[in-house]
């Protein structure tokens, strides 16, 4: 059985999905701190680079046993699922609280969807429609609710984060059916490591992270809390979500997102951020557009278990 075909939605894919939540819902508002100090690009850099050199033993053994395609495809995988979302969540958070970012990102699974459809082969049934159009309306509520926190002008911000979770899509998907008779470790390290070394000749050739590091007030805990984001937020999360992915399938691995909003959300009311009313309403509409998606695809599954019991039970009452 190939892990496409498997679908293992036992105690380890939840426990997996379970701590995701947590780490992921807390990536935002450690972004948010990283912020204070440095700019939008020296975070994703360092962020990417820190994921990096915590993979580099892992990927530096993965890499002796690799094709190259095998490799581009990693590398492919690392840009799009990893540096160019990084890059894309911090500029946005310059003008986004931490929690409607975490919010905003929970479209992952409705891009799963459309990207499969489009470019996989994968079924889209009326529920899933209905899902993706829910989403569409609360991402339009969240992205026309400005700075203002009111229905009354467009924050141009927003949508870079709707890009992202459309890349995360097309990555979730790569994954699944480009890289799938590969470790998640391999996935993971190797990817992450290729846009490690980008990364970090873009933090140390571009930007002025050095400088700022020695003399700027609050440096060394800014780059703490991005330390944990690029070593737990982005290379334990991934390893784990790849894991997570491998042994289950897109829709229910991409589920994770569901709870994702709830923490960060949590985060950013303890920082003093404030949730307007419109924000709820965006909260809801997209957490309700990943819950519909993704119910028709667990009904059809029932239906299947319920065929094959009942022929199972048909066969039985045949032969005797």
């Amino acid at each position: 059985m190939t892990n496409i075909q498997k679908n293992k939605r036992g105690p380890l894919a939840w426990g997996i999905m379970l701590v995701l939540t947590l780490i992921w819902g807390s990536s935002f508002i450690l972004m948010k701190k990283g912020l204070v100090v440095f700019d939008p690009g020296e975070v994703a850099g360092i962020r990417v680079m820190i994921a990096g050199l915590f993979l580099f033993p892992m990927a530096l053994k993965a890499m002796k046993g690799l094709r190259k395609k095998q490799v581009f495809l990693l590398a492919v995988s690392g840009f799009v699922g990893v540096l160019a979302p990084a890059f894309l969540f911090a500029t946005a958070q310059t003008q986004l609280d931490s929690a409607i970012s975490g919010v905003l990102n929970a479209l992952v699974p409705l891009n799963v969807l459309v990207v499969g459809a489009l470019f996989y082969g994968q079924k889209i049934f009326p529920q899933h429609l209905l899902g993706i159009m829910i989403g569409f309306v609360g991402t339009a509520v969240l992205v026309l609710s400005g700075q203002g926190n009111d229905l009354n002008s467009v924050n141009m911000y927003a949508l870079l984060i709707v890009v992202a979770t459309f890349m995360y899509g097309n990555n979730l998907n790569l994954v699944k059916f480009h890289l799938s008779d590969l470790n998640s470790m391999v996935i993971s390290s190797v990817s992450i490591f290729i846009m490690g070394l980008f990364a970090s000749v873009y933090l140390f050739s571009a930007t002025d992270f050095v400088q700022k590091l020695t003399e700027e007030d609050g440096a060394i805990m800014a780059l703490a809390y991005l330390v944990i984001l690029g070593g737990v937020g982005t290379a334990l999360a991934i390893s784990l979500f790849n894991k997570l992915l491998l042994i289950t399938d897109p829709i229910f691995s991409s589920s994770t997102l569901y709870l994702v909003p709830i923490v960060a959300v949590m985060w950013g009311l303890l920082d003093g951020e404030v949730i307007s009313f419109s924000h709820y309403v965006g909260v809801i509409l997209i957490i309700f557009g990943v819950y519909f998606s993704n119910r028709r695809k667990r009904s059809v599954e029932s239906e299947n278990r319920f065929k094959k019991v009942f022929r199972k039970t048909l066969t039985q009452r045949r032969a005797s």
